[in-house]
């Protein structure tokens, strides 16, 4: 008996500017299953945008949908992700949001029941670093630790191989919104890697913004200017320090 291997190489969800993306970053660990994947749509610019702004999640979403607007097919499908459910916008919410955009159709998914989906555009939330962060820095109860597989060697693999299926989960284009905290590690290696990701989409300060300095004390938190109540002396201030 006679066996032989066929290799799902191609893909009609995604165009090869995401897959630009997603496989290198995926590709980035060295023990990942390596896929070479071409893709059936071809774009001329990058598909993977980033909107960093010092304004909330929820705060900087209608600005992103607008732009989905204006450049969307009626009809166009727009799908929320976030790592937790309580990052996305409730159902009151959802419905507004439905309801501000009539031509587009909006849904909301954490990015584990995303999988298998798709939609022609894609919002992801929560890119910031923290316990909620994305990939989250939160610790695990040392038993349920004990119980689980032993972590992999690779730093965040399974929160990195997640962060594929958000961005892969879009045909046409991934938006990737920053808001107010410290970005993620995972949108600071997309920047200071010179992927192929969009920054001046929604202007240059706001890309700028993105590369804050790191806390010369703990090296995790970012430099924040502020400025005291009293009087107009302004300081730097880490964003992992109490307030």
């Amino acid at each position: 008996m006679r066996t032989a291997i066929s290799a799902l190489d191609k893909t009609f969800r995604f165009n090869d500017r995401i897959n630009a993306v997603a496989s290198r970053f995926v590709m980035r660990n060295p023990a990942q299953l390596k896929k070479d994947i071409h893709t059936h749509t071809l774009e001329d610019s990058p598909a993977v945008s980033l909107f960093r702004t010092e304004l909330d999640d929820d705060e900087a979403l209608p600005h992103v949908l607008t732009k989905i607007a204006a450049r969307a097919k009626p009809g166009s499908v727009v799908y929320i992700l976030a790592r937790f459910n309580f990052l996305l916008p409730d159902t009151a919410k959802l419905n507004q949001l439905n309801n501000s955009y009539p031509h587009l159709t909006i849904k909301t998914y954490s990015i584990h029941t995303s999988k298998g989906q798709e939609a022609d555009y894609i919002v992801t939330l929560g890119n910031k670093a923290g316990k909620f962060g994305m990939p989250p820095q939160k610790a695990s109860h040392p038993l349920l630790e004990a119980l689980l597989p032993p972590r992999e060697s690779f730093a965040h693999a399974k929160e990195r191989r997640l962060f594929y299926v958000a961005l892969t989960r879009a045909k046409r284009r991934v938006y990737l919104v920053v808001g107010k905290g410290k970005v993620s590690s995972f949108v600071k290696e997309l920047l200071d890697d010179q992927y192929d990701v969009e920054v001046n989409e929604f202007g240059e300060p706001a890309a700028v913004s993105a590369r804050a300095l790191a806390c010369p004390v703990c090296q995790e938190g970012e430099l924040t200017l502020r400025t005291k109540k009293k009087g107009r002396e302004s300081f730097f201030f880490c964003s992992l320090s109490p307030d």
